[in-house]
């Protein structure tokens, strides 16, 4: 659905409501986005204006799916982005694995980083690592390597847990991995 005039009317329309929304709401409109391959140009910049505005509303999990659908869109905005890590360092503690996982993908793909954040991610990621499955282990082993961020605790604690959780790895998991520990070594 990319140009065409229905594209552009929905845009329209999302765009004149998306201030009235609550705060989980335009992540949820930018996740559908990015879950959908959206491009509708208009609607992305009203997407990316009006989480801007408010990312300090939202909760872990919008903030998440927030910073995961511009990353699938291959989308980086970066004042967007900078507002999405200053808000995620803040509620980093509401992050479960999933999250971790999502967010931290989210920003290796888009090649954005920040200390606080990382830092902040890295601290929730040893919390409740035992929570991981395997495919958030691998994408927070290789978005970290991908971010050539070496934070051994973290690396120790991924491995130890893939340890234990071997039996449920995917080749792409194990693929993953590999890479993501021959890099940072």
């Amino acid at each position: 659905m990319k140009n065409s005039a229905a594209s552009a009317s929905l845009a329209s329309h999302l765009i004149q409501r998306l201030q009235k929304l609550t705060p989980q709401q335009p992540a949820t409109i930018a996740w559908k986005l990015g879950t959908s391959r959206y491009e509708e140009a208009s609607a992305l910049k009203a997407a990316s204006s009006t989480s801007l505005e408010r990312a300090a509303e939202f909760e872990a999990r919008a903030l998440g799916n927030l910073a995961w659908s511009f990353a699938k869109l291959q989308v980086a905005n970066e004042p967007l982005l900078a507002a999405i890590a200053a808000s995620a360092v803040c509620k980093s503690a509401e992050f479960n694995a999933q999250g971790i996982g999502n967010m931290i993908w989210a920003f290796a793909t888009l090649h954005y980083q920040t200390g606080l954040f990382v830092e902040a991610i890295s601290k929730q990621a040893l919390c409740i690592q035992a929570d991981f499955r395997p495919q958030e282990l691998a994408n927070t082993a290789w978005s970290f390597a991908t971010l050539a961020v070496l934070d051994l605790p973290l690396a120790d604690a991924i491995a130890e847990t893939c340890l234990r959780k071997m039996s449920e790895f995917v080749p792409q998991d194990f693929s993953n991995l590999a890479w993501a520990f021959a890099t940072l070594r």
